[in-house]
């Protein structure tokens, strides 16, 4: 086996593992997710949780990993909190393209009024 195809193979490997580690991650944060707080009321809506766990989960660990004065431990506790917060801000954009759609003036209205401290009207 010749030097390049050695690196390649060698960079194979490290991927793999990456996006292992990530995607286990994910998966074990996401099914700890919705058995804790039994929120999502059905299956399809779990499994979009799922997923969305472990693509965030593959993306941050994968990020991560090139920083490299990053001890494992941290870069465990930044990937599940980023894939703990991943679903919520999902909702949170979605109820916002929601909100712009039923009324993209008064949408604008009410993030306006937010951003200068007056709440938000019902």
């Amino acid at each position: 086996m010749n030097l390049p195809d050695l690196l390649t193979s060698m960079v194979d490997v490290v991927v793999t593992k990456l996006v292992a580690i990530g995607a286990v991650i994910g998966v074990g944060v996401g099914v700890l997710r919705g058995l804790i707080e039994q929120k999502y009321g059905s299956v399809k809506a779990w499994v979009g949780c799922l997923a969305a766990a472990v693509l965030v989960g593959v993306i941050t660990h994968v990020g991560l990993s090139d920083i490299t004065d990053m001890s494992p431990g941290m870069r465990l506790v930044i990937t599940c909190v980023a894939v703990f917060v991943a679903d919520d801000a999902l909702r949170g954009i979605r109820a916002l393209g929601a909100m712009v759609g039923a009324d993209p003036l008064g949408a604008v209205r009410r993030i306006l009024d937010a951003l200068r401290g007056g709440g938000t009207k019902s």
